[in-house]
């Protein structure tokens, strides 16, 4: 799903090609390459028409649908081959004693802070918590006006917008989902959840005014040429924007992205152990059994998912796509292109901030839950990566009851899958019970008090 990024796509290309000549019988080996939006419905018909790939590129979530669906086969012998993942890579391709997917890198969201747009608002530090980000936020605003935004984040129906949203839920005390005596249960409606909604709603111009003008209908695409463009001083994304400009040197304002640029763990929540863990989006590599695959051959199916994780083939490819790729395993943090040497035109500060996002990484499904499940990957779907009801608050005015209407069409999305029902609830939602760092920031007595529509 690497179809946007030309070179990051034909190294995708040409290293699986290698394995022509690594596998012990002959084969001709083709990758196909789309975009992201169009793989829902390749994966389906190509399922249903029994002709899928040998392998395929996908999140966790997929893979374990497609596992307990019986179309996707185990992969946890060649996962257990490593000791070192990251502690969300468990959690994200486990379900029922096997693993069904292969992490091989993610893509952080960490911050990129435009310091001369900083310096030049008298603000002299990259802001470290939440607390900070919005009062450099103002400040900005304040200076520059309309010229600058200060903190670009999506706000239109956009994948994005509901990870970005997770990562405020989840710095501040809250998770979609929770897994406790064997049952899953949604907690997308519970207050903290409900906070993370209002958090983030709050930074439109209604509210703390630190969001794009027009901020409602921008997807990620329309904020990362915000920050391209050097119309955006606060930059939550991955590292396409730095990966591009360094590519591109002599593009316009792309000098400045280099020369100027400074990428950061993302701000602390009020949540202590917390911490600054972000979102992670990612990839795995899985496998389609051999009842859907036009082509099957087991043994070589096997030897290419041994070869896609040998370290030497991932360092091609991490080397081309750093650092939009990051390691999902230390040992890849210590190898080129984030540890060692360094073989690329990237700042090392740059990929050193983008590692140790990836070590912290979080993701909406799974974190909270800790394990993975068949619904997620639908339930994701269904709600455009859960910024439904989010989009529908900012977007068309609609109230917060709407964070309830989703979370229970998420409650009956998992009960398809599940041997049990999620009742669906209707007691509304209201933030009384808050844990007490965020509720300073829900009730004005904390730093910046957040746009509560339920008071």
């Amino acid at each position: 799903m690497r179809g946007y990024i030309p070179e990051v796509s034909n190294s995708i290309q040409d290293t699986a090609k290698a394995f022509e000549d690594e596998a012990s019988s002959p084969v001709n080996l083709t990758t196909n390459v789309i975009v992201w939006a169009q793989v829902f419905p390749k994966w389906q018909s190509s399922i249903q028409g029994r002709n899928a790939p040998n392998v395929s590129e996908m999140a966790g979530e997929h893979a374990v649908d497609f596992g307990d669906q019986g179309v996707n086969d185990p992969v946890t012998d060649i996962y257990s081959d490593f000791d070192d993942w990251f502690e969300t890579m468990d959690y994200w391709t486990s379900y029922d004693g096997e693993n069904y997917g292969l992490p091989w890198f993610l893509e952080v969201r960490s911050y990129l802070y435009r310091m001369d747009l900083l310096s030049d608002a008298g603000i002299n530090e990259a802001p470290r918590t939440w607390e900070d980000l919005i009062s450099a936020g103002k400040t900005i605003r304040d200076q520059f006006g309309e010229e600058i935004t200060p903190i670009g984040q999506p706000g239109g129906s956009d994948f994005a917008t509901g990870q970005q949203m997770f990562d405020a839920t989840h710095k501040f005390g809250g998770d979609f989902f929770q897994y406790e005596n064997g049952q899953w249960n949604v907690t997308l409606d519970e207050s903290d959840a409900v906070f993370g909604h209002l958090l983030q709603a709050s930074l439109g111009q209604d509210h703390w005014d630190v969001a794009p003008r027009g901020w409602t209908g921008m997807a990620g695409s329309d904020v990362r040429a915000l920050f391209q463009e050097g119309s955006a001083a606060m930059y939550q994304a991955n590292g396409e924007p730095l990966r591009a400009a360094v590519n591109n040197p002599d593009e316009k304002d792309n000098q400045n992205i280099i020369e100027h640029t400074e990428v950061m763990t993302a701000p602390t929540g009020a949540v202590e152990e917390r911490g600054n863990a972000a979102f992670m989006g990612g990839s795995v590599v899985s496998p389609f059994s051999e009842n859907v695959t036009k082509n099957n051959a087991p043994d070589l199916k096997t030897e290419f998912l041994e070869y896609w994780m040998n370290p030497s083939t991932q360092q091609k490819v991490f080397t081309a796509a750093a650092p939009i790729f990051t390691p999902v395993r230390q040992s890849q943090t210590e190898a080129p292109p984030y540890g060692g040497e360094n073989p690329t035109d990237l700042k090392q500060s740059w990929l050193d901030a983008m590692s140790e996002q990836a070590e912290k990484a979080v993701r909406y499904g799974v974190s909270g839950a800790k394990r993975c499940s068949p619904f997620l990957g639908s339930t994701e779907g269904n709600t455009t990566g859960y910024s439904q009801a989010f989009t529908s608050m900012i977007g068309a005015g609609n109230p917060p009851s709407q964070i309830q209407n989703m979370a229970n069409q998420m409650r009956n999305t998992a009960s398809d899958r599940l041997d049990y029902t999620l009742q669906e609830q209707s007691d509304g939602v209201s933030l009384d019970n808050l844990n007490d760092q965020a509720m300073a920031w829900a009730d004005g007595s904390g730093p910046h008090q957040i746009w509560n529509p339920l008071e």
